[in-house]
């Protein structure tokens, strides 16, 4: 049943996208004319970016830029006038983010060079674009690893302060091909990659409001039984900081909707902490307590396992005194969903 829906998906996609690098004037039913202003009518300069899947991993990319018009004075949004036109180059960039290996990667998006993927083509042009009114771009590359991926098609004139940009997304897992929107995804069999945010959320910053970075990763979404190694990094970039703490909690969203904490001997396997024992006589794991000098960066290691499939949450809380004597606190968090045949990135949205 699984290869029969992903074999009808691409077929889909196929139909709706039929483009080849000779065929100029093909469509897509991806419309970036929707998600970028510098396609309007009115601009002096317009484009189209179509991203046609051959494969689950193969993409043909066909980016066009149109100078309409020639313009009088500045043109606001890039701030330039249109003899810059002159020295002008357009681009592809392709940004990636993970879905099942390390959080880190989830995070953020991460720009691949073009040299690792592209099979053949054209992805850049430098010229006068005075004079090549319309510059096309066709290239093929191949996709490494499942992910979100975003392919942008940019054209900048000299000195602009931003390029006219495009941009279609994609969602690539299980053998399958998404635009990465929120419904196209919904309506697919890759709705689970909806519940996260990837390549949004962003690697952790520090600033003079947050001076102190705790920042959690994992080698990958687990299954229930299965170990896997959690890291909690702690960054000061501008003071030095004694004791500073790290209290670490594991949570599980049960059926009434309640997060409820777990104890951490239920799912700790082995840990840099180490135990101890309470008023009660109950083993506890230890708060982590650390000195950090500035510009330092120090690493925790845990192996953990989840005892049972459902939704959870590693949490951290860490907190110290800075030198200006005022009480700091920052977190950061994981949130996973295992299943008894997958686990990924995100909790379900039951409000």
């Amino acid at each position: 049943m699984k290869k029969t829906i992903v074999g009808i998906i691409l077929i889909v996609i196929f139909i709706t996208i039929p483009m080849a690098c000779d065929n100029a004037t093909s469509s897509t039913s991806f419309d970036t004319t929707t998600q970028n202003p510098t396609t309007e009518p009115d601009y002096p300069v317009s484009g189209r970016l179509d991203v046609s899947p051959i494969t689950d991993k193969e993409m043909e990319i066909h980016f066009t830029i149109d100078i309409e018009r020639i313009w009088d004075g500045t043109w606001h949004y890039v701030e330039a006038t249109s003899d810059t036109l002159a020295d002008s180059k357009a681009w592809i960039k392709v940004l990636w983010a993970g879905i099942d290996g390390p959080y880190s990667e989830a995070r953020q998006y991460t720009e691949i060079p073009l040299e690792d993927i592209v099979v053949s083509g054209d992805t850049s042009w430098e010229g006068n674009a005075l004079e090549t009114r319309t510059i096309e771009l066709c290239s093929t590359i191949r996709l490494p690893k499942d992910g979100k991926w975003d392919f942008k098609g940019q054209f900048a004139g000299d000195n602009w302060i931003r390029p006219v940009s495009l941009t279609q997304r994609l969602a690539v897992a299980d053998g399958i091909v998404v635009p990465n929107y929120p419904q196209d995804l919904l309506d697919s069999p890759l709705a689970y990659l909806e519940l996260y945010g990837h390549g949004l959320t962003g690697k952790v910053t520090t600033n003079e409001q947050y001076p102190v970075s705790v920042e959690l990763d994992m080698t990958h979404p687990p299954l229930a039984g299965e170990e896997v190694t959690v890291t909690c990094l702690v960054r000061s970039p501008y003071y030095d900081i004694d004791d500073f703490k790290v209290r670490t909690y594991f949570k599980k969203r049960n059926e009434d909707n309640e997060i409820v904490n777990v104890s951490a001997t239920e799912i700790v396997v082995s840990t840099e902490v180490g135990w101890d024992v309470d008023a009660y006589g109950d083993t506890i794991w230890k708060d982590w307590e650390t000195d950090i000098a500035k510009d330092e960066t120090i690493k925790l290691t845990h192996i953990i396992e989840f005892p049972e499939p459902g939704e959870w949450e590693i949490r951290v809380y860490g907190s110290c005194i800075l030198p200006e004597e005022k009480y700091y606190t920052i977190t950061d968090a994981i949130k996973l969903t295992i299943m008894e045949d997958k686990a990924y990135y995100g909790w379900k949205d039951r409000n």
